[in-house]
């Protein structure tokens, strides 16, 4: 069985729904909620992976991701580059740059 754009935004909707139950402002809540934002990052770059044609920022909307965790995890990618990249050979480095900026067009 193959996953279609129904069960994408069934997951999105589940999601958002999920964060949308916890009504008291209790931090642990925000933990929650942190968590549960957190988790649709990650199955929406694993779902980019699998599926060219996955649009990754229309599920993170549907999901209602809060943008300060989006922001948080774009740092956090960053950073991660950035250590892979301080053990590659300049060569290396020029040529992911390159593929990079490429595929940004």
């Amino acid at each position: 069985m193959t996953i279609s754009k129904k069960h994408f935004e069934a997951l999105a909707e589940a999601i958002k729904e999920t964060k949308s139950d916890r009504q008291s402002h209790h931090p642990a809540n925000w933990i929650a909620e942190w968590a549960i934002d957190r988790l649709a990052l990650r199955l929406a770059k694993a779902f980019a992976e699998f599926n060219p044609n996955f649009d990754k920022d229309r599920f993170i909307k549907a999901a209602d991701v809060q943008e300060w965790v989006i922001d948080r995890a774009k740092v956090a990618e960053a950073k991660e580059r950035q250590k892979k990249m301080r053990s590659l050979s300049p060569l290396a480095i020029w040529i992911a740059e390159a593929d990079r900026s490429r595929s940004r067009r």
